[in-house]
């Protein structure tokens, strides 16, 4: 059977939390238990990064959204699959030159610190 929603906050839809309106133009909050472990790796790598607890929880919210790289990557590299053997030969030896490349760049950038 098939469920429909009214339009409405989810206190209202599922019957649950608070029942006053949030005023507008201020942050939605949220109250997060966490256990005692994580709360103290959350703490030291705030202070690594300089954030506060608040800011490390965001930002680690949001890179968890980030597109994947090697999804990216997968995608970029799908039409290779329509290439005959010798075009996909010459992709493989301009993909192997690159890398040999980027690896020199890295070592001489390295060994300039």
């Amino acid at each position: 059977m098939a469920h429909r929603y009214q339009s409405g906050t989810i206190s209202k839809l599922f019957g649950f939390g608070h029942k006053r309106r949030m005023p507008q133009g201020d942050d939605p909050r949220h109250n997060l238990r966490l256990t005692p472990a994580l709360k103290t790796r959350l703490a030291h790598a705030a202070i690594d990064s300089g954030r506060s607890m608040n800011a490390e929880i965001l930002a680690r919210l949001e890179h968890s959204f980030a597109p994947d790289p090697a999804a990216q990557i997968a995608e970029v590299l799908r039409p290779l699959a329509g290439l005959n053997d010798a075009q996909r030969h010459k992709v493989a030896e301009l993909l192997t030159a690159a890398g040999i490349i980027m690896a020199a760049a890295l070592t001489t950038a390295t060994d300039k610190k």
